[in-house]
């Protein structure tokens, strides 16, 4: 038998998988948009598990806000990237 909590985590898993690609595809806000909406979601996880560590806690939220500004920054410029690559492109024929 499957112990409550992994159940639980197949089960948001299924879900939240299909609505990542669902923000992941559709990119610019709403890829922002869920961004921010995940930053708050770990944030408000990392401060639940790390209630009298504050040095501990102050390093997470700097480690969060680097990691989604980059990841959303890195997204922006590869689809730049492949928009520019594929308006080219169709030039060339």
């Amino acid at each position: 038998m499957i112990n409550k909590e992994l159940q639980k985590r197949i089960f948001s898993s299924i879900i939240l998988v299909p609505i990542s690609f669902y923000f992941i595809i559709q990119g610019s806000f709403t890829f922002i948009f869920f961004l921010v909406l995940i930053f708050f979601g770990t944030s408000l996880e990392w401060f639940k598990m790390t209630k009298n560590k504050d040095l501990l806690r102050i390093l997470g939220l700097f480690f969060f806000i680097f990691l989604f500004f980059f990841d959303s920054l890195y997204k922006t410029i590869y689809w730049i990237k492949f928009f520019l690559i594929f308006n080219y492109s169709m030039y060339i024929y």
